[in-house]
């Protein structure tokens, strides 16, 4: 009898046949080399992932510490500020007033001269002395004789602009600076608004007592070129009206400085601003 040829010939196996049966059989199919390069490339780009995140991590650590490290210096910074501020306040004002001392004085003249050289006007330097006012010291006491310096600074700097300066000269003089003076009339508005404000019998611990107040003017250019010779002139006009040669308005050559209750009864000024202002 014939063969019969079989439709069903065995075809050679492929890859995917190979792969389909051992499948079916249980067993594992095999990777192909492209799938196991993607397979390395990905866990290469996770390792790299990791660790930049992990130098993220440490570069924000390292910024917040930064930041913090910024933050102490920013405030020892202005510790620092503070301390020089004060340094600074104390070496060039007057201690006991707050007010600009003789060694800031020159300083503000000097600016204040060179302003008018610009501007072409006037400075006018008012030397002002509260006479007897040693007497006072004596017989009250030197804590009620500081509380009286303390509210004639505190009368001076109400009594003038802000762009003026007062100083504290030593003991009981003051120096103002008035600069932007058009005339000389202007400097004497200016003096005569002190006197009245400084005018006035007062009492001091309860006992009447008298004060005198004198003032010597000097302008600038006409009266000198520099602070020596400012300030000698406006001495020599404030020991001309002491004895008595210049004539002084009538009311304005005051005796008394404020009305004064009891020692104690005014208040040293809260603060005194760089330009001798109290606030």
């Amino acid at each position: 009898m014939a063969s019969v040829s079989d439709d069903r010939t065995t075809k050679p196996a492929t890859g995917r046949n190979i792969g389909l049966r051992r499948r079916q059989n249980g067993g594992s199919a095999p990777v192909s080399p492209r799938l196991q390069d993607i397979a390395t490339e990905l866990a290469q780009l996770r390792a790299i992932l990791a660790a930049s995140q992990a130098q993220s991590a440490l570069a924000q650590h390292r910024a917040e510490v930064l930041s913090a490290t910024n933050a102490r210096l920013r405030r020892k910074l202005q510790s620092l500020s503070k301390q020089v501020e004060r340094v600074r306040q104390t070496a060039c004002h007057d201690e006991l007033t707050g007010l600009p001392d003789r060694a800031l004085l020159v300083d503000r003249i000097q600016q204040a001269m060179g302003q008018a050289l610009r501007v072409r006007k006037r400075v006018a330097l008012v030397l002002l002395n509260l006479e007897g006012f040693n007497g006072l010291n004596e017989k009250f006491g030197r804590g009620t004789a500081d509380r009286l310096l303390y509210h004639v600074a505190r009368v001076l700097t109400s009594s003038v602009r802000g762009s003026d300066t007062v100083c504290r000269y030593g003991g009981a003089e003051f120096v103002l600076i008035l600069p932007g003076m058009n005339t000389v009339n202007d400097a004497e508005t200016v003096v005569q608004r002190i006197r009245a404000h400084l005018a006035g019998s007062f009492l001091l611990n309860v006992v009447p007592t008298q004060m005198t107040v004198d003032v010597g003017l000097a302008h600038y250019p006409g009266d000198g070129r520099d602070c020596v010779e400012l300030l000698n002139h406006a001495d020599i006009a404030l020991h001309r009206e002491r004895a008595g040669s210049v004539p002084v308005p009538a009311g304005h050559r005051a005796t008394g400085a404020v009305t004064w209750l009891e020692a104690g009864s005014v208040e040293p000024p809260q603060s005194v601003s760089r330009d001798g202002s109290v606030n």
